[in-house]
């Protein structure tokens, strides 16, 4: 069984699980500023509309965070097409990962 799906009892709460999901981790950063995630993407029955996801984490200099797009988003909108995520230390942008279909 899906660990996601633990707890869940009923089909709804099977329904409100499901989705799409993304780990991101980093590490070598200086661990004196906040890190801050920006997830932005394109869904299947949303078009060309972009959605965007801010997380900012605490001060440090390895982590890890799963972003997850389920529930309602995911049942109304459909499955992600494309991604971007970017990883900024502060306000200085130090990584960024795509997809192959996000322009």
């Amino acid at each position: 069984m899906n660990k996601r799906l633990h707890g869940a009892v009923t089909l709804a709460e099977r329904a409100m699980r499901q989705g799409n999901f993304y780990h991101v981790r980093w590490h070598g950063l200086s661990g004196s500023d906040s890190v801050s995630l920006v997830f932005e993407y394109r869904q299947t029955r949303s078009g060309a509309a972009v959605k965007k996801r801010v997380v900012t984490l605490g001060a440090t200099s390895r982590g890890e965070h799963e972003l997850a797009v389920t529930g309602r988003d995911y049942l109304v909108d459909g499955h992600v097409q494309s991604w971007r995520v970017r990883l900024y230390d502060g306000k200085t942008l130090v990584a960024s990962k795509q997809s192959y279909l996000w322009e």
